[in-house]
């Protein structure tokens, strides 16, 4: 009888532990998962894409492979919360965010690192084809219309050059890229380095 009781006590504390440690994997996976995508879009947060966009620009640097990075930015979204709040701007939000990831290829990447700014990278893509990708990109983005507001969308193109030093000097060409196509009237995208 004391030998079942045993039994019984030991295969419930195993059971116990391994309900523990299940529960305590689904919360790391949480954790990790809070910790790397943004909370409205569930796409890579900034860290992330900084992170991830490195390793990508360390490599095709390296290896001479092309890399080609756009921040597209949607100016008005600030004013647009304001007026409407924060729902039909985070409805937007997932939206243009469903459309991006639509476009891409599982090897480039697609990020949220900031409010209104959206960072894309492709992967083993020439000047020629990445041009026509981000002019895709600009136009399926244009359908998405936020209620009573008005957005503007700026992509700024950047591609990787043998005389690119550092990932920092990409990144400034990038943001060059996004500032000019802010200040430009007609198409939105302007392009440095294509």
């Amino acid at each position: 009888m004391l030998e079942t009781i045993t039994i019984t006590l030991s295969l419930i504390f195993f059971i116990s532990t391994l309900a523990l440690l299940l529960q305590n994997q689904r919360h790391k996976a949480t954790i990790r998962q809070l910790t790397t995508l943004d909370d409205i879009t569930g796409l890579k947060n900034t860290h992330t894409c900084f992170t991830q966009l490195e390793t990508l620009f360390l490599t095709a640097k390296r290896y001479h492979q092309p890399l080609t990075v756009a921040l597209v930015q949607f100016t008005g979204l600030n004013d647009a919360e304001t007026k409407l709040g924060r729902e039909p701007v985070s409805r937007y939000l997932k939206q243009v965010a469903s459309e991006l990831d639509q476009q891409l290829r599982t090897t480039d990447l697609l990020g949220r690192i900031h409010f209104d700014v959206f960072l894309v990278a492709l992967t083993y893509t020439n000047t020629h084809d990445s041009r026509a990708v981000f002019e895709r990109i600009h136009q399926a983005l244009k359908q998405y219309q936020l209620e009573d507001a008005t957005v503007k969308i700026a992509l700024g193109v950047t591609h990787l050059h043998l005389d690119t030093e550092n990932f920092t000097q990409f990144m400034q060409q990038a943001k060059s890229a996004l500032d000019e196509a802010n200040r430009q009237e007609g198409t939105g995208i302007h392009y440095i380095g294509h």
